[in-house]
């Protein structure tokens, strides 16, 4: 009782303190305006704005490059992920394709580090886009060849357990 009663009033010092200080804070901001200055009008000239045009010989890197590693890591992983968690001990199966689609996310990854400098111009897309593009595809294409495999394997041990 006596604790949260410590905790109520503490409570309410912290929020009577920080009212306090903002009010502070508000009456400190308000400064009269100071009428001794004249009241010249000065006008500026409307300035060109810079445009992030990526020349040929400027090096930069793309957010394109970052998510389709990101992507391609995501799918090694939640392969990896889904075949431990599909199969059981004694009957691990082939992870031959899922070990594939992970040396191929861990290989971006590497590619992504070797080739972008993230401290250049961002742009959309890269000389290296066509090969993180083709990365993301090969993977998404054995993500999708490996389910297919575990769903006919997992259809396929159903069936001979259910023959038994």
């Amino acid at each position: 009782m006596q604790r949260t009663a410590i905790k109520t009033i503490t409570i309410l010092l912290l929020v009577v303190l920080s009212m306090g200080l903002f009010s502070l804070v508000g009456l400190a901001a308000e400064v009269p305006p100071d009428t001794t200055q004249s009241e010249e009008i000065i006008s500026l000239p409307d300035a060109d704005v810079p445009l992030a045009y990526h020349q040929p010989g400027i090096y930069s890197w793309s957010i394109l490059n970052l998510i389709l590693v990101g992507a391609s890591n995501v799918l090694a992983v939640l392969l990896l992920l889904d075949y431990f968690g599909r199969h059981t001990r004694r009957d691990k199966g082939r992870p031959t394709l899922r070990i594939v689609a992970f040396g191929l996310a861990v290989a971006a990854i590497l590619l992504f580090v070797i080739t972008e400098d993230t401290r250049m111009l961002l742009v959309l897309t890269n000389r290296w886009t066509v090969i993180y593009a083709i990365n993301f595809v090969l993977v998404g294409a054995i993500a999708g060849f490996a389910m297919r495999a575990g769903l006919q394997q997992e259809e396929a041990s159903s069936k001979a357990d259910e023959d038994e």
